[in-house]
C-alpha cells in the first residue's frame, strides 16, 4: 500500500469502530452497525470504541475529514487529513 502512495485502509466487520496508524497510512475500521464486542486500543490506536456507529470519511480536494459518529449523531472522533 505504501509503495502505492495509499493514505487509507478502510475495512468493516470488526464489530467495533478504531482508527490505527501505521506507516502513514490510516486504517480505518468501521463494523459496529448491528452487533459489538470489546475494543481495545494498541500501540498504534488513536480511536477505539465499542459502541453501534459508523465511520464518515469525506475527501474534498487535497483534504479528508474522518468522523466516527455513534448511533445518536454524535461525533465521538475527529480527525482532519491534508495533503
Amino acid at each position: 500500500m505504501k509503495d502505492f502512495g495509499a493514505q487509507f485502509y478502510v475495512a468493516g466487520h470488526d464489530h467495533h469502530k478504531q482508527l490505527i496508524e501505521i506507516e502513514g497510512i490510516s486504517h480505518v475500521i468501521s463494523g459496529a452497525g448491528a452487533k459489538l464486542r470489546p475494543s481495545k486500543g494498541g500501540k498504534y490506536s488513536l480511536f477505539h470504541a465499542s459502541t453501534l456507529g459508523f465511520a464518515y470519511l469525506e475527501i474534498k480536494g487535497n483534504k479528508a475529514n474522518l468522523k466516527f459518529i455513534d448511533v445518536h449523531g454524535n461525533v465521538e472522533f475527529e480527525k482532519v487529513y491534508s495533503k
